[in-house]
């Protein structure tokens, strides 16, 4: 990947909003709504569980992330792929609000769990609707553009969950993040009405891209 096609993907997807706007959910998802760093923290000090326990924490988000898709994958054409991205970035950011100061560990799996059904929800749909509005004369650079956010973001997420939490503790830490990642989500359907509107086109439907309602 050259500079000079990053260049001209980011150039892209900055005069096409609606590429911009999934991009920026996924990093604010990753960057803000994840606390997965913390976890070891949350298991050994706030639960009291230990490795035993922390083991089952990341194990029910995988079993979310795993059953959404497994489900996702059989349900026929989801046309409201826009709100659909809102809903799963709101999922998993209000499950972390909800998870950083929970102190009883059924309700922390249960939120844990609730989180990799609204990341698998947000990072199925946000792929089809990039995808779907990708020309294919400049697939691969725009492509490189979204790898630098969805590689990058989840780094930058630790590394601020980790940060905040030295500073303010691992409870303010996670719940910061999760209300950021809901105010984003505000935001971004108040200011920006195309995310929550677009709908995929059904197979009668000629267009390739998907509809603004």
């Amino acid at each position: 990947m050259s500079f000079t096609a990053l260049r001209e993907g980011l150039q892209y997807v900055w005069t096409h909003p609606l590429l911009l706007m999934m991009m920026l959910l996924d990093f604010a998802q990753n960057v803000f709504g994840n606390g997965r760093a913390l976890l070891p923290v949350y298991a050994a000090d706030i639960l009291h569980v230990g490795p035993t326990g922390y083991g089952i924490l990341s194990a029910a988000n995988s079993l979310g992330s795993i059953g959404t898709a497994g489900v996702m994958s059989a349900l026929p054409n989801i046309r409201r792929a826009g709100i659909g991205v809102l809903i799963g970035v709101l999922i998993a950011g209000g499950s972390w609000a909800l998870f950083a100061y929970s102190e009883l560990f059924w309700l922390s799996i249960g939120l844990m769990f609730t989180q990799g059904v609204g990341n698998t929800i947000s990072t199925v749909l946000r792929g089809t609707i990039l995808q779907l509005n990708i020309p294919d004369a400049v697939r691969g650079r725009v492509s490189s553009v979204n790898a630098v956010f969805t590689n990058g973001g989840p780094q930058l997420g630790q590394f601020r969950a980790g940060a905040v939490g030295q500073w303010l503790g691992p409870e303010l830490a996670v719940l910061t993040g999760g209300l950021a990642v809901i105010g984003v989500v505000g935001l971004i359907s108040a200011l920006v009405p195309m995310v929550r509107r677009f709908e995929i086109p059904s197979a009668a439907e000629e267009s390739g891209v998907g509809v603004v309602s």
